[in-house]
């Protein structure tokens, strides 16, 4: 396994003197304001912060050799955790896959397995589909949401209903970074729509750009915690938009990569802000005895994009949309490209840190992996995700054996080294022979060459794992899902619970 040298018993050796230090009780202790909380079996609740960016090419971070970039805060977030390089979205589109990360299921069985168009739109993540905040809360979490939701704009279905104390951002998918204003739907006569919430209320920072206007107000979130309610234990989840488009970045970031082409310059400007954000964040929990032990989550939502919504407006410029470190595909693939995503893991003091981890897992593995470290009882869900925490404080093997995607009539199985795509989509084209897909992922070739010829076998058998599994899942959403979505479709605008 060449997931780290850390051996079980170095591990039990330094976990023992954790507790020793901690006392009887189990509990660390802080002279820090925010005090570590514990279970009632004096176990440590830790806290926990997700960061998601957007449309975040897998290999756009420094620490990976990309050129041209500049991401020393998520290279010093890898360097003090693990840095995954089999990690992978559940779909390859905003969000299905957050509602993955939020419920634990693939985007299928949580009911929501195509995109939510704008803040428009009636649909959302099915109120019967448990999130993450909502089991967080009712283990006594402080909940909280900064950035981008895209599970639903009715307010049945807004963060505030769906298990978070607070929430600052947008409803939908994306807006102008300055205005915070969706344009890219005056083409179909529709008038533009302004989106930015907090709690509920529509509030105006016209000007202020958001990535720096999001971290602005979690940053103030996190030190009103450690002044108010130092000793109960918080998950935030913070969603940046950046670097989706449009392409807007401040002047600061795009001078710096001035020796870049254009469309690449601000490219590396947006992922220039995410990574400052980050910093300023995490140095304020730092700076507020928060990061001791709070877990930390990195991760993008999706390939990087190959769209033609440069600007939100009529325009429909192309635009090189980020770096997937040569893998096939993009944002709305099911090739590598679209779902293998940048993720990184930190907890001070638990998981052994400057880890290369190459275990295969997915967002659908946080829910359970927070909830458990919460002290709650798994059994209470249905989940597809499983509790990594032991591939990553231990190195052990990945709790997957096999992984599934489908989006749009692309379905797609990972096994061991073996990935398998039908219908896959690719903007440079699919071939006839290339609609059933094999990739040997262990191969310098990456997932650009289609080995199903020289493994026959292999390919007849996950082909049929994969129609299987689709099989069953379209059966399941059929069953529990197709009326209560076409039930939304028909709610009023901004429908009240």
């Amino acid at each position: 396994m060449i997931h780290t040298d850390l051996n079980r018993r170095n591990f039990l050796k330094s976990f023992a003197g954790a507790i020793a230090a901690a006392g009887l009780s189990g509990c660390l202790s802080s002279n820090n304001p925010a005090k570590i909380n514990c279970s009632k079996n004096g176990s440590v609740r830790p806290n926990f912060v997700i960061f998601l960016s957007d449309d975040h090419g897998y290999a756009d971070l420094s620490c990976l050799g990309t050129e041209g970039l500049s991401t020393p805060n998520l290279d010093a977030l890898a360097s003090s955790g693990q840095r995954m390089t089999n990690w992978y979205c559940n779909s390859p589109i905003c969000a299905p896959s957050r509602a993955a990360l939020m419920s634990g299921r693939y985007p299928i069985y949580a009911g929501m397995n195509v995109n939510v168009k704008t803040a428009r739109h009636n649909t959302g993540l099915p109120l019967q589909t448990p999130t993450l905040a909502e089991a967080l809360k009712k283990l006594n979490y402080q909940t909280s949401i900064f950035g981008k939701w895209h599970l639903g704009a009715n307010e049945a279905y807004w963060p505030i209903s769906r298990g978070f104390d607070h929430w600052f951002g947008m409803k939908g998918g994306c807006v102008d970074f300055y205005s915070h204003i969706l344009y890219y739907e005056e083409p179909a006569g529709l008038p533009p729509i302004h989106d930015l919430y907090e709690n509920g209320d529509e509030v105006w920072e016209n000007g202020r750009y958001l990535t720096e206007l999001i971290t602005e107000r979690a940053v103030g979130y996190f030190n009103d915690l450690a002044k108010k309610s130092p000793d109960k234990p918080f998950f935030s989840y913070i969603a940046y938009t950046d670097p989706h488009y449009p392409m807007h970045a401040p002047g600061k970031y795009v001078d710096m990569f001035s020796h870049l082409p254009p469309q690449r310059r601000i490219m590396a400007a947006k992922i220039k802000a995410l990574d400052e954000s980050v910093g300023t964040i995490m140095q304020t929990l730092k700076a507020n005895g928060q990061l001791e032990n709070t877990v930390i989550f990195f991760m993008g939502d999706n390939g990087p994009s190959r769209e033609i919504h440069c600007w939100l407006d009529e325009t429909v410029t192309p635009y090189e949309g980020g770096k997937t470190g040569g893998f096939r595909g993009h944002k709305m693939s099911l090739f590598e490209g679209g779902l293998r995503v940048p993720a990184i893991i930190s907890w001070p003091g638990q998981i052994p840190e400057g880890i290369v981890c190459n275990e295969t897992g997915s967002s659908i593995d946080i829910f359970p992996t927070f909830v458990k470290l919460a002290g709650g009882d798994l059994s209470e869900y249905e989940l597809d995700g499983r509790d990594f925490m032991p591939t990553w404080i231990e190195g052990r093997k990945s709790p997957h054996q096999t992984l599934f995607w489908e989006f749009r009539g692309q379905v797609a199985v990972r096994e061991g080294h073996f990935k398998l795509v039908l219908n896959g989509v690719d903007v440079d084209g699919v071939s006839e022979d290339d609609k059933i897909h094999l990739a040997d992922l262990s191969s310098a070739d990456l997932d650009n060459v289609n080995v199903k010829d020289k493994y026959p076998e292999q390919a007849r058998r996950l082909k049929n794992l994969a129609q299987s599994w689709y099989a069953e899942a379209k059966n399941y959403y059929d069953i529990n899902w197709e009326k209560i979505n076409q039930d939304q479709r028909s709610f009023p605008p901004y429908y009240k619970k």
